[in-house]
């Protein structure tokens, strides 16, 4: 990888001393506004620029271009997993809303040629949203590339000053244009708020305040320097382990905060709420505690599986080794098995509230919590096809090629044939 050019060193990128502190002190305004954040479909200003200000965007951005923390420290695991975990224990969409750009930043800054990234940086917000499906196309023409496109899932949009695409390479023919290892060349691409139209669609069940609206590009012209092929170029530990390493720790600390919230609710309510008929606080029934214990201690296992899968990881790439395709399938499974584990404890808690789960009201965390887990669910990246993936490297099954040993390179490996 190469080094950060002098221009890249002059970088706006705020830094926090201490992220985690941070957000545990905004935190209790943070649950304050969730219910109303809900109702708009978008995170206050007021938190958003408390975030931003801080440096807690900015915790996966290469050191080298400012990002990580303290003195210019990258952050470890253990810190980006407690940051994002704190902040989706105090509101599911508002973790969700900060680490997607979070992984976003961190992905892109790692992969653009040094000119794209001193644009970015220096163009008063560098905050990102979208996603690198490649449903868009891109044709090369003199300078850069005409692209255009259509994509879903621009969470944080609403602080998004560029939004991400990824594309077909396309010849002036319209015919695919072959890449190194296929017969279509992917490039990714950032394209400014300005050439970007948010079209809106955002009506689900949890994550309502991410914002996470469709949006497209129109014909235009993108100008090289803000394309990229995604080699890495730059970067710390987990940039040189691939950057969907970033993605996979924090979907899995989201939802980790998301089960975090649903289970201190219930601990609250359990101290609150009498059963019907024999009354009595439901904390003082055995089947409660039972069943509080297996929650817990299944949350606690799951979480304990996070760090230990990515700080492996770390620990390998910061060695300068190459972690086995085990050791990265853990990482992918780690935020899998949050994805699926969230929607049980979530819905476990749910039906044991009663009627206090069932009501719509803007401080009903049972609820809410109940909601995002079963959104964050539905993403591909934790897909229960990673189980597969997983189970075949796991299993060093008969018939498998390089690609299904790459599962951090891709979301969805081939069949075996």
């Amino acid at each position: 990888m190469s080094k950060s050019t002098p221009a890249l060193k002059n970088s706006p990128v705020s830094r926090s001393a201490d992220p985690l502190s941070f957000v545990r002190g905004l935190a209790p305004r943070i649950r304050e506004l969730a219910g109303a954040a809900e109702a708009v479909s978008e995170i206050p200003a007021e938190i958003t620029d408390a975030l931003y200000d801080e440096g807690i965007y900015s915790l996966m951005i290469p050191t080298a271009l400012g990002g990580g923390y303290a003195g210019g420290e990258e952050a470890p695991p253990a810190l980006i997993i407690d940051v994002l975990e704190e902040l989706s224990a105090a509101d599911g969409s508002t973790g969700w809303a900060v680490m997607a750009p979070m992984s976003g930043m961190g992905t892109l800054l790692a992969i653009l040629p040094d000119d794209g990234v001193d644009r970015v940086l220096h163009s008063g917000n560098y905050r990102t949203a979208g996603q690198i499906a490649p449903t868009g196309t891109a044709v090369k023409v003199e300078g850069g590339y005409r692209i255009s496109g259509r994509f879903t899932f621009a969470s944080g949009s609403p602080t998004a000053n560029w939004f991400t695409g990824g594309f077909w390479l396309k010849d002036e023919d319209g015919e695919f244009v072959p890449g190194p290892s296929g017969p279509r060349q992917l490039v990714l691409g950032l394209v400014p708020r300005s050439g970007t139209s948010l079209d809106g669609g955002w009506d689900v069940l949890g994550f309502r305040a991410t914002a996470s609206v469709d949006y497209s590009f129109p014909e235009q012209f993108l100008p090289e320097e803000l394309v990229t092929d995604g080699a890495v170029k730059r970067g710390d530990t987990f940039h040189r382990g691939g950057v969907r390493l970033l993605t996979a720790i924090g979907h899995a600390s989201v939802i980790h905060g998301i089960i975090r919230s649903s289970l201190e609710a219930f601990q609250k309510l359990s101290l609150e709420k009498r059963r019907a008929p024999n009354g009595g606080l439901l904390a003082t029934h055995e089947t409660v505690q039972r069943d509080f214990a297996i929650w817990k201690s299944r949350a606690d296992s799951a979480k304990a599986f996070t760090y230990r899968a990515f700080e492996t990881v770390y620990d390998v790439l910061r060695s300068g080794g190459t972690p086995t395709a085990a050791q990265e399938a853990d990482c992918r499974m780690a935020a899998t098995q949050a994805a699926y584990l969230a929607p049980q404890l979530t819905q476990a808690v749910y039906l044991m509230s009663g009627s206090e789960g069932l009501r719509n009201s803007p401080d009903n965390v049972i609820q809410r919590a109940f909601r995002d887990a079963h959104a964050a669910s539905q993403h591909a990246l934790t897909a229960e096809y990673v189980y597969v993936e997983a189970g075949r490297i796991y299993l060093d099954t008969p018939g498998m090629e390089e690609t299904h040993y790459r599962i951090l390179d891709h979301i969805f490996a081939p069949p075996l044939r």
